[in-house]
């Protein structure tokens, strides 16, 4: 509830009661706003321009009453009429006011880990025993290793006074009549800089206070930390920035101030955003607005520029960005490669990239005009002017992506992320501002270095080493987040580079690269499946295809498993998460782009259409891609196109007359399990495994999928622990849970029935044929989803013919680490193991061991099927 306080005269005549709700009070300033021609030119130090005024003189004593207006879930309040004498704050609210609850609303100065606050002090100016802003000028971080102490928050108090204000009759004082904002910067860093100052506009203008060219700044940070980037702030201010510091003695009071910045103008960290209420849309016209302001200042020597009649901030902007274009020396005919620059972090900061020569020599091999800085030594005009100048632009995590601010409308900025880390602020910024934006990750722990020295140095938790050494990171916890934000990592040369050629694509012609896209159908190799299909079809169509996501199904129990797949009961990943990105770049066949950086480059646009077929007879419905596209994806379409046909191995021909004139951005279909016959189209009833590695085509997207490296080194550790990397071993396959109605489906033909559910005997048999004389083995490995009787049933029926009998458990088990599995890990850990094996012995009709097999015919190794 809000409570109107205009002035005692008003209260007198109106009587009206003050109302008091949830724990703390709101009154509401409405006020209309002159604006002046002129500014008042308040100096930084002192602001001492201003003519003093004495209540006597100008009789406003009345009208100087305070008023609040708070927000509370935003963490600010706009006062009218606040007073700071000699360094304290207060405001004067009049006879009888009551304040209860007033003190629990926290209005936070800063954004980020420790910032301070502003809150509200319901007792005599002596009373205070905290921080005071006398108090915060003395501070300067960092003064000691104690960083505990140093990080901790301030608090500043605002005294409340239900009283009239004095007269100042015979003390000269200062009225500031423009819109005040007092926020900190906190952090000494670009980044930190530009988002206070932002979010500063943001509030301002969420209070509908806020004019470009009228409006006051006062820092209230420990110093001098502010003044290492004052110019950004200063190069949006129309007035001199001030510090609290400057304004410790005299008497000033301001007119309309807002404390504490707005926390709806945070960008989320962790999160992507594609919000649609009007916050998200009150931030792009801040931020653009801000973005455009900043360039002009900065590029005009880090002054304020004021916007002549007529003219736009963006067209000032643009008029000075001209001066930039001559930076990289290029030739009258640069415009036909793109200005790439790589900005590298100086050489005594954490984030290095290990093999910097490497990277830098394979980018000079593409077709682009290539500079690389360290902006150390540069000037921030210097800075802004290369990045005016750059049409994609590459750099490590770090303040230094804040730099995409100043970008010019076509170009694009690939961040680069160590292990582990990734925060999505700056692609959230990204999107906001309108800039395309891409990412690499490093994928591989062993291309990365650790420093815990350097970490323990800047603690500032009691989190134990352990967990903080530990993932998953605790993005609550700075210490945690520190640890693994602050890696140097070795950059795949051949992954950058891959990305690098996408974003000249993005650069050089909108909309001119074309998608396919599909959902990803049944259980995780079924979906492999479906991928061949997807890159080869990609590649005929000549399309970019989007990296899929792959899941597993959340059941932990084979048993609990269900024939129709069910998009909502698997868990999803990237597919990068399971395959190296590396291999991909230099094996599959067809064009590809990670989703992630897909649906980034897509700038939240709606799919045109989705284009929707059955699978013959495997259970295929409409609801599935829906919930995929929806759920997974997180993708809106306009609408769906079914086609009643049903599509499976399909030959090329037939998928040319289906695709091959569709002109549409994005070919978005439902699941291609089996959509191409890559040749060889399948002949049923089945009596043996399609062998489609003959194709040059699909071997080729055969050897792309190497499994990630993490499970690979899993997997090796616990079979060398296992005594498997010197014993020679078979493997089994042996397939259970849904596949008992699968089975029953099949055609009475022959064996089918009996080669597709397994029996124990017909196992034991048919391993006694296929091995021969190598039967009754050593040991024998068992891949299965069988629950845990079926299990034992196994381990009991085949230990009279093995000497060892093994599953997963078993040798995870004996290689004694703890690796945290997700239920796609534990598929492809069976694979490694039974693709090394001497022998492997498989299930006809499963797609588990077709991938086997294949992963073995590409070593040349001996497979069969029961």
């Amino acid at each position: 509830m809000k409570l109107l306080l205009r002035t005692r005269r008003i209260l007198k005549r109106t009587a009206l009661s003050l109302l008091i709700t949830a724990g703390f009070v709101i009154l509401c300033f409405n006020e209309s706003w002159r604006i002046p021609h002129n500014g008042d030119g308040l100096e930084a130090v002192g602001w001492g321009n201003h003519q003093p005024v004495t209540d006597a003189a100008s009789n406003q004593n009345e009208r100087r009453i305070s008023t609040i207006e708070c927000k509370h879930g935003q963490r600010t309040c706009l006062i009218n009429n606040l007073h700071l004498v000699n360094g304290s704050f207060a405001v004067f609210l009049g006879p009888g006011f009551n304040a209860a609850g007033m003190e629990d609303l926290h209005m936070f100065t800063g954004i980020g880990w420790g910032t301070g606050y502003f809150r509200f002090h319901y007792k005599e100016l002596g009373s205070w025993q905290g921080d005071t802003l006398q108090g915060l000028s003395l501070q300067q971080r960092p003064v000691s290793n104690d960083t505990l102490n140093q990080n901790k928050r301030f608090v500043i108090p605002i005294h409340i006074h239900a009283s009239n204000p004095p007269n100042y009759v015979n003390q000269p004082h200062q009225y500031i009549s423009e819109p005040t904002i007092f926020y900190s910067v906190l952090w000494p860093n670009l980044f930190r800089t530009i988002y206070a100052a932002y979010a500063s506009w943001y509030t301002l203008m969420d209070y509908k206070i806020f004019f470009p060219d009228h409006h006051r700044v006062v820092l209230v940070d420990r110093s001098p930390e502010p003044a290492k980037f004052l110019s950004i702030v200063q190069s949006v201010t129309p007035s001199p920035v001030a510090s609290s510091s400057s304004l410790l003695k005299g008497v000033y009071i301001f007119k309309a101030a807002a404390v504490g910045l707005s926390r709806d103008a945070l960008i989320a960290e962790i999160v992507l955003e594609r919000g649609k209420e009007w916050r998200f849309a009150l931030r792009q016209k801040a931020l653009t607005l801000f973005c455009a302001t900043l360039k002009t200042g900065l590029l005009n020597g880090g002054k304020f520029v004021q916007v002549p009649a007529g003219k736009s901030r963006r067209d000032v902007a643009d008029v000075e960005s001209k001066r930039s274009l001559n930076l990289f020396n290029l030739p009258r005919e640069w415009a036909k490669r793109p200005r790439v620059t790589l900005v590298l972090r100086e050489s005594n900061t954490p984030r290095q990239i290990l093999n910097e020569g490497e990277v830098i020599s394979a980018l000079r091999k593409l077709p682009i005009y290539l500079s690389v800085h360290k902006f150390g030594g540069l000037s921030l005009l210097d800075q802004v002017r290369v990045m005016d100048a750059t049409d994609i632009f590459i750099t490590m995590h770090g303040a230094a992506v804040t730099h995409l601010l100043f970008l010019n409308s076509r170009a694009v900025v690939i961040e680069l992320f160590p292990f582990e880390f990734k925060k999505v602020i700056y692609q959230n910024l990204a999107a906001v501002v309108g800039v395309k934006y891409m990412y690499w990750q490093n994928q591989k722990e062993s291309q990365t270095r650790f420093d815990w020295n350097a970490a323990s140095k800047s603690r500032v938790t009691n989190m134990t080493k352990d967990r903080i050494t530990r993932l998953p990171i605790d993005w609550y916890n700075m210490d945690s987040k520190n640890y693994w934000r602050n890696q140097d990592t070795v950059v795949s040369a051949a992954e950058l580079g891959h990305v690098v050629k996408r974003a000249i694509s993005e650069w050089s012609s909108v909309d001119a690269t074309k998608y396919l896209m599909f959902m990803p159908w049944e259980q995780m190799n079924n979906q492999l499946i479906g991928f061949k299909s997807a890159c080869a079809v990609a590649k005929m169509l000549d399309r970019t295809l989007v990296l899929p996501h792959l899941g597993y199904k959340a059941a932990k129990n084979a048993t609990q498993e269900s024939s129709e797949f069910k998009v909502s009961e698997y868990v999803w990943h990237n597919f990068e998460h399971y395959f190296e990105l590396e291999t991909l770049v230099k094996h599959l066949p067809c064009d590809f782009v990670t989703f992630d950086n897909f649906y980034s480059l897509n700038q939240n646009r709606a799919l045109p259409v989705i284009r929707y077929h059955h699978l013959g007879e495997n259970k295929t419905s409409e609801s599935q891609f829906r919930e995929y596209y929806k759920s997974v994806a997180k993708l809106t379409f306009e609408k769906v196109e079914w086609d009643v046909n049903a599509y499976f191995q399909l030959s090329k021909a037939q998928i040319l007359s289906l695709h091959a004139s569709d002109k549409k951005r994005v070919l978005a279909l439902g699941s291609l399990y089996w959509y191409y016959d890559f040749g060889h189209p399948v002949q049923y009833p089945l009596t043996h495994v399609q062998d489609y590695m003959k194709n040059p085509e699909y071997e080729r997207i055969s050897r792309s999928l190497s499994i990630h490296e993490r499970i690979q080194r899993a997997a090796k550790m616990d079979m060398k622990q296992a005594g498997l990397l010197d014993e020679k071993y078979v493997a089994v396959h042996v397939r259970r849970g849904d596949y008992s109605e699968k089975c029953r489906e099949l055609e009475n033909n022959g064996d089918a029935k009996e080669r597709c559910m397994t029996s124990l005997e017909f196992m034991r048999s048919r391993l006694t044929g296929i091995l021969s004389a190598k039967a009754p083995g050593r040991v024998l490995f068992i891949s299965t989803n069988a629950d845990e009787a079926e299990r034992r049933r196994l381990r009991q029926g085949f230990s009279s013919d093995w000497y060892t009998v093994l599953f997963q458990e078993d040798i995870r088990q004996q290689g004694g680490v703890e690796h945290t599995f997700d239920g796609g890990d534990s598929c492809f850990y069976d694979q490694v193991i039974a693709s090394k094996a001497q022998d492997f012995v498989g299930n006809m009709f499963s797609s588990f061991t077709r991938h086997v097999l294949e992963m073995r015919n590409l070593t040349d190794l001996k497979s069969d099927v029961f």
